[in-house]
């Protein structure tokens, strides 16, 4: 709300729930009113209004919501970050006795701290908006690991009250059990590195240091990601989804120096600029510099000719 982004968030976050990039990025990133900048950020995004997007489709909005619950429920408890079966040991922890005042007060306070996210539920899901949840549900399985300490502990005196040598066997059983959830973290976590690199695109990088090694100093590169300018280390301005009569406008508007676009973004997001993958003969005014080629798609470089 602070930063003006509510409303536009809400309807961006649609093509997010529907798996529809160009939805998602026509509401973030066509021209405003004036053509002067990006919806993102220009002050029309403070005209959206979530509370009029819900009173248009009450009903959408329960079936949007809903299936964000269903998305979470997928992002969240899959092996790579907090596995279903885990919920049993944390159920020990909630039902295997009785609470007193004492234990409902600090319950309370631990629904308290993970209450908040779950604004994002209206919007859309990513795992990154959820992760303030895991640490309570690492307090919680922890609790639930010593409650079935204590059952096995006085289960096993029950049975042996003579077996004084293994009356820690509770002790022991934590410690082992912690153990096992560490090691089973420890155990992952290339994997999860692995999984978030296979969907990075390392040619915007190359492209990036290209023109950190050929582009002046005060370049301005248009692109619609961030990450070619960050490794150029040069300045940066959005480019916008629109045809490409409005494109090629903003992007001389604004001065330019050099546009950068990859393969996905003009054949998925935004296909009214396919013309763009033609290096050898680019569209009058663009002259092809360099390509960072890539199995995941290309990144191109053009230098913007006035």
């Amino acid at each position: 709300m602070v930063s003006g982004k509510l409303g536009v968030t809400y309807v961006a976050g649609q093509g997010a729930v529907d798996h529809d990039p160009v939805l998602y990025d026509q509401a973030l990133s066509r021209l405003d009113k004036s053509g002067e900048e990006i919806i993102w950020f220009s002050a029309d995004r403070f005209q959206y209004s979530v509370w009029d997007s819900i009173q248009a489709d009450p009903r959408g909005f329960v079936r949007r919501v809903w299936r964000n619950v269903n998305t979470l429920e997928g992002v969240l408890f899959t092996r790579q970050v907090f596995p279903f079966y885990f919920l049993i040991i944390l159920s020990a922890g909630w039902f295997g006795q009785a609470w007193n005042k004492e234990r409902v007060v600090k319950e309370a306070f631990l629904f308290a701290i993970i209450l908040p996210v779950f604004i994002f539920l209206p919007f859309h899901i990513e795992l990154r908006y959820f992760a303030p949840m895991l640490p309570i549900f690492l307090l919680w399985l922890a609790k639930g690991i010593t409650a079935l300490a204590d059952w096995l502990q006085q289960t096993w005196m029950n049975l042996r009250p003579s077996a004084t040598p293994l009356s820690r066997i509770g002790v022991r059983f934590s410690v082992l059990a912690c153990a096992l959830v560490v090691l089973y973290f420890l155990v992952l976590q290339p994997l999860v590195v692995r999984d978030g690199l296979a969907g990075m695109n390392p040619s915007r990088r190359e492209a990036g240091l290209w023109l950190k090694a050929n582009a002046p100093p005060d370049a301005l590169i248009m692109s619609r990601d961030t990450e070619v300018p960050f490794y150029a280390e040069r300045r940066w301005a959005a480019t916008p989804h629109e045809d490409y009569a409005h494109f090629i406008a903003y992007v001389r508007k604004r001065g330019a120096n050099y546009l950068v676009v990859d393969e996905r973004e003009v054949t998925v997001i935004r296909p009214q600029l396919r013309l763009l993958l033609n290096e050898d003969a680019p569209p009058s005014g663009l002259r092809h510099v360099y390509t960072a080629y890539d199995p995941r798609g290309n990144t191109i470089v053009y230098e913007v000719l006035y």
